[in-house]
């Protein structure tokens, strides 16, 4: 049986009957082909923390990332704005399909 490494997981070939569940993640690499990586400001074994002073956050590849590791770690993204800092739809869309483990806070 073949298999192919896509998407951060194992994933057997189309001629399988099933695929498995479960959160996957397209890997990314910079122009020396190494995998692309991100990591939390704060990390606690409950949380991860990402603090970011922006006028807009959107959702990135480390947004995303982060929300990834902590999904399969079972821990939540905590992500700190300042109070006047938006959030885009495309974060606010990625909230939405993780709940319980994307949290965005805003402090002064």
């Amino acid at each position: 049986m073949r298999y192919a490494f896509r998407a951060m997981r194992w994933k057997r070939s189309e001629k399988a009957e099933s695929a498995p569940q479960g959160p996957s993640m397209e890997v990314r690499y910079t122009r020396h082909q190494v995998a692309r990586g991100a990591r939390a400001d704060a990390e606690s074994p409950t949380q991860l923390f990402l603090f970011k002073k922006v006028s807009r956050l959107r959702a990135t590849y480390q947004v995303r990332l982060l929300l990834f590791q902590a999904m399969t770690t079972g821990r939540t993204l905590v992500i700190v704005l300042p109070r006047g800092g938006q959030v885009d739809r495309t974060l606010k869309e990625l909230s939405k399909r993780a709940p319980k483990h994307l949290v965005i806070e805003r402090r002064g």
